[in-house]
């Protein structure tokens, strides 16, 4: 699928032609209440909408006033339940979407609608080329962990400062990484949270 100009009518129509490719996982019949279209229609509506409660709300819908937002928006000819949903979609794998993701990540990427996600260095920052010749795209970060227990008291706000520039300097510095993607976190954990050999570390003090 070429990519198309990023809307939703877009994203409906690179599901749907997706749809149209898979095969049915059920035998045909006639007693065949809901479409395959109709149940994958139904589960992407779900999380389109970010609501669990959507199909049964369309449902009523339906029922008193002939039609439903799920008809116009999602194309759906009847909607199911949830259980219907599981039951027909089981049989069908994931992977018959990918091109569905790829096509969305293209269009994303064509418009620039990534760039405000991008803190790491590099486009796609690292990648592996397998030996079938396909390429993995991953993202990696540094994250070094420094604990100085004991120290929870004298964590004021300068302390901090200095301690974020001092880490964020040496990264610069050693590793060539970009300042405005390194993230500094510190946490203050009191003391008494702290556990050591087993035993939280006033047990452990006692014992020295």
């Amino acid at each position: 699928m070429e990519p198309m100009k990023l809307s939703f009518r877009a994203l409906m129509a690179y599901l749907n032609r997706a749809i149209v490719q898979m095969p049915n996982p059920r035998r045909t019949s006639n007693a065949t209440k809901y479409n395959l279209a109709d149940a994958i229609s139904a589960a992407f509506s779900m999380f389109f909408m970010r609501s669990e409660s959507f199909l049964e709300h369309q449902r009523q819908m339906e029922s008193h006033q002939g039609k439903s937002n799920a008809q116009s928006l999602f194309g759906m000819i009847k909607v199911p339940t949830i259980p219907q949903i599981r039951n027909i979609l089981d049989g069908v794998s994931a992977k018959l979407l990918s091109e569905v993701f790829n096509c969305m990540y293209q269009s994303l990427r064509r418009d620039e609608q990534l760039k405000p996600f991008k803190y790491l260095d590099g486009l796609c920052c690292s990648n592996h080329t397998h030996k079938n010749g396909t390429v993995t795209y991953f993202h990696s970060a540094i994250l070094p962990v420094i604990v100085a227990p004991g120290q929870y008291s004298r964590c004021n706000e300068r302390a901090k400062a200095q301690l974020i520039q001092e880490v964020t300097d040496s990264l610069v510095r050693i590793l060539g990484k970009n300042p405005e993607h390194t993230h500094v976190v510190i946490q203050k954990i009191a003391e008494e949270n702290w556990d050591f050999a087993g035993m939280l570390t006033d047990d452990w003090k006692k014992q020295q």
